[in-house]
């Protein structure tokens, strides 16, 4: 009888043995799909991860155009401002600098007329005493 359960002891610490090893292999494999499934989803959270920096610096970026676009436009209509009151100056400068020439040339052509009127007198008196001369 102790044979028989020494054998019985045996027979059931192999079918243990064997049962343990079953769901050692059973626990492994499953072990081995939760690691693989833990990897997976690592590399998806940091694809995942790296498309939201790249999107995150994308904003930033065309964030930054915007900002120097708006600066760009505002600088543009101070620009076309200074520049529509440069040249109206500078219209306005010329109109008097033009003016300034008009009354110089008005006064150059009264000056001529004096003189013309003046020689023209000093010429009758010439021809009076040339007349004078030749007469007498």
């Amino acid at each position: 009888m102790a044979m028989i359960m020494s054998q019985g002891k045996e027979s059931l610490l192999q079918g243990r043995q064997r049962h343990s090893q079953d769901d050692l292999k059973i626990t492994l494999e499953v072990n081995l799909k939760l690691a693989n499934e833990y990897e997976e989803l690592q590399d998806f959270f940091l694809a995942e991860k790296d498309n939201l920096m790249e999107f995150g610096e994308k904003r930033v970026k065309m964030e930054s155009n915007l900002r120097d676009v708006k600066q760009i436009s505002v600088l543009q209509s101070r620009i076309h401002r200074a520049s529509e009151e440069y040249f109206k100056q500078r219209g306005l400068y010329s109109q008097a600098g033009l003016a300034n020439f008009q009354e110089a040339s008005h006064e150059n052509a009264q000056k001529i007329l004096a003189v013309q009127d003046e020689m023209s007198k000093t010429i009758q008196h010439i021809s009076a005493f040339l007349n004078s001369l030749t007469d007498g």
